[in-house]
């Protein structure tokens, strides 16, 4: 019943069949158009059972604004391990390619991942043990699945610029404090 009420809604505000039509399309199945044969939609089923939320708890604060799902952030650097994207290569692909966007979960208008994010996630996954050892866990589970390649490697978009203040110069600082991602 939503559906019809936001229909309705579209066609009283003017908006034309062709932009209808798309909009159908988002709501309606844009997904089926991702072959179930295909690595995205086997990694899609991979990741909704195997990556938790909870896993990473241990990685978060409890309190706060809502973070990006680390579950979701974690494939993506699975996927960009297998395509050795750029944490920026990454970010455009999670706002234009529906294969990826498919397989992290994510709706077709959603945000993409941000290059920041990527990069802050990975640190706090390599910053202590727990978060190495469920990273290094995760990536072995992905390489058994046939997700990645046994060469699979980050490439990291190695400055990151900080803001210190108004005034102050910019200085330029290493993605995830200098950590090498390559397992």
């Amino acid at each position: 019943m939503g559906y019809i009420y936001q229909i309705l809604s579209l066609i009283h505000r003017g908006v034309s069949r062709q932009s209808l039509g798309t909009y159908f399309e988002d709501l309606l199945g844009w997904e089926q158009r991702i072959p179930r044969n295909s690595v995205w939609h086997a990694l899609r089923t991979w990741r909704e059972a195997h990556l938790k939320d909870e896993d990473f708890a241990g990685l978060y604060k409890a309190t706060g604004r809502p973070a990006v799902s680390p579950a979701r952030l974690t494939c993506a650097l699975l996927i960009q391990m297998e395509q050795n994207w750029s944490d920026r290569q990454l970010e455009e692909a999670t706002a234009f390619d529906d294969r990826v966007k498919y397989a992290l979960g994510m709706g077709r208008s959603d945000p993409p991942l941000d290059a920041t994010t990527l990069c802050r996630h990975r640190r706090r996954l390599l910053e202590n043990d727990y978060g190495q050892e469920l990273f290094e866990r995760v990536v072995q589970q992905a390489k058994a699945e046939g997700f990645l390649s046994s060469e699979a490697t980050v490439r990291l978009d190695w400055i990151l610029f900080s803001s210190p203040g108004p005034r102050r110069a910019r200085t330029p600082t290493p993605c995830c404090a200098g950590v090498s991602c390559a397992f």
